[in-house]
């Protein structure tokens, strides 16, 4: 399966969306964005150290493990995986090799990435999906001309748990290259799913007590107010729902606490047959500057395109919730 690459993020690369004109800088400040800018950090990290997480005593950008963590820090997991290549394009091959558990990190999937063309590349995901659902990723890994790396990308381990998910039995990524120095994306995205040794328990992520927002062509949308919850803070918390046939993403484009206008810039993306749960973080600080001590009321309007096209097909009423 192709899809566009211009969404893909690595270090500055991105597309602006439709109807976010005045937005386009600050777009995505959601759990998305966080993770680029992780992603970003470990870009960083990657220029200063010669590699993130790479082990004492290797050279700068030599071949060999780049895992994050030393492979004495795995401890044992009864989940295996088949070994598979996952991306085979452009002189670029990356292998999941195997099925991991970090002590701090959670459960994982070694992959390895090696680099027969003579560019350096930088390889992330545009997604990954977990048991259809839909979490955050943290994996980028640059490898330069002619050589190889390892690293695990870490599969969200208490954003699963917060849904319900503990059996992991699929994982979909969604895979692409760009040009290190350049950030030109290489190719298409491309798609690969790894099946788990747990695929027959499989847990599926549980859907939130919410008020439906929005229900129509196979996109329902769920939401509530959240106050100093263990995992999701104070937010907005979205629980959306994709049984259409398209890969669908959408924002908001206008929101009101208890009658201020706020200016959060928020974007998710549900791909066909999945589900994801994504939240608008209200911070302290922020409801404080705009003199908001409790949050009664969260008046917002969303609109929906499609993640391939980025054509707007709806917009939403304005949708009101009230705190519980």
């Amino acid at each position: 399966m192709n899809v566009p690459t211009d969404m893909y993020y690595a270090g500055g690369l991105r597309r602006k969306m439709p109807g976010m004109d005045d937005f386009q800088e600050e777009y995505k400040m959601s759990k998305k964005i966080r993770v680029l800018m992780l992603m970003l950090c470990l870009v960083l990290g990657t220029a200063m150290m010669g590699g993130c997480g790479a082990k004492d005593g290797d050279d700068a950008g030599n071949s060999g493990s780049d895992n994050g963590t030393a492979d004495n820090q795995y401890v044992s997991v009864d989940v295996t995986i088949e070994e598979q290549i996952l991306y085979n394009a452009n002189g670029i091959v990356v292998t999941a090799k195997e099925y991991v558990k970090e002590a701090t990190l959670g459960e994982g999937i070694k992959l390895l990435v090696e680099n027969n063309s003579d560019k350096n590349v930088t390889v992330g995901c545009k997604s990954i999906i977990v048991n259809d659902y839909m979490v955050s990723n943290l994996f980028l890994q640059e490898v330069k001309a002619g050589e190889k790396k390892e690293k695990a990308v870490f599969l969200s381990e208490a954003e699963l748990r917060a849904v319900g998910i503990d059996n992991i039995g699929k994982v979909e990524f969604y895979l692409l290259a760009n040009e290190t120095e350049s950030n030109n994306p290489i190719g298409e995205v491309e798609y690969a799913t790894v099946n788990t040794s747990k695929a027959t328990e499989a847990d599926k992520a549980e859907p939130i007590e919410a008020v439906e927002l929005y229900n129509a062509d196979g996109i329902k949308v769920s939401g509530k107010i959240m106050k100093d919850d263990s995992f999701w803070g104070t937010s907005v918390l979205f629980y959306s729902e994709n049984t259409g046939d398209k890969n669908i993403g959408f924002a908001v484009e206008e929101m009101h606490l208890n009658g201020n206008l706020v200016r959060q810039y928020f974007s998710s993306a549900v791909y066909s047959g999945k589900v994801s749960m994504d939240e608008i973080p209200l911070h302290k600080d922020d409801l404080k500057e705009n003199g908001i001590t409790d949050i009664e009321k969260v008046q917002l309007k969303l609109y929906f395109y499609d993640e391939d096209t980025y054509e707007i097909i709806a917009k939403s009423d304005v949708i009101e919730l009230s705190a519980q």
